[in-house]
């Protein structure tokens, strides 16, 4: 039997994190070099005109990108992370392949946290788009999950307004308000355990996931989707 095959429990379903995982970037990072370099010794042997190493550089830049794009999907799904949340009647658990990282017990009560932030600068995702969390937290355990998302796809959500958008320091001291500072102070506190620890969904897994715990748990889950 592969172990690294996950092991289903009755009633389970999990959800898939970390799609594009470290070991993954690294890949692509190899590929797009290869790639590279190869177009590029081809090209000085066999384009002997002038100009030859700079059409050599931009051809190489152009099919590496382009190999690059067109080996990302199927990579993906042929290597996953091996992290995922695992939803069952009795827990919610974070696994690594068959490992528990964290465990919440359904039957208690289960606080929930729901938060974004506007990404400012243009990294791995669109300036512009918004990170967009959940944080599942029982007495000292937490399990936070997260996507990112354009202001369309945001606004799109049934209840958005419900992910209370995380605020600077200066604009709480400027506040005044205790309750909307407790409130903020908790949300930063696991936004921090999200930097941590936290698992990337695919937009459509972080939907699909906020949809089933709702309809699993209604008595704490609130409808988000």
């Amino acid at each position: 039997m592969d172990d690294s095959l996950p092991v289903s429990l009755p009633g389970e379903r999990r959800f898939p994190l970390d799609p594009e995982h470290g070991w993954l970037r690294f890949a692509m990072l190899l590929i797009f070099v290869a790639v590279w370099l190869a177009v590029f010794l081809l090209g000085q042997l066999l384009v002997v005109i002038e100009g030859s190493v700079i059409i050599s550089i931009v051809a190489g830049f152009g099919l590496a990108a382009l190999s690059a794009q067109r080996l990302e999907g199927p990579l993906k799904q042929r290597w996953p992370s091996g992290r995922s949340v695992s939803v069952t009647d009795k827990s919610i658990r974070l696994l690594r392949r068959e490992e528990q990282q964290e465990s919440l017990d359904t039957a208690q009560v289960v606080n929930v946290l729901t938060w974004r932030f506007r990404i400012n600068r243009r990294a791995r995702v669109p300036k512009g788009w918004s990170m967009v969390a959940l944080a599942l937290e029982q007495d000292d355990r937490h399990i936070p999950v997260y996507t990112f998302m354009s202001q369309d796809d945001l606004e799109a959500l049934s209840n958005h307004g419900s992910f209370i958008a995380l605020q600077g320091r200066r604009q709480r001291r400027e506040g005044g308000d205790l309750r909307l500072a407790g409130e903020q102070k908790r949300l930063h506190s696991a936004e921090q355990l999200r930097w941590l620890q936290g698992g990337e969904m695919s937009r459509e897994d972080f939907i699909a996931c906020l949809r089933h715990l709702h309809e699993r748990f209604p008595a704490w889950m609130p409808e988000l989707v």
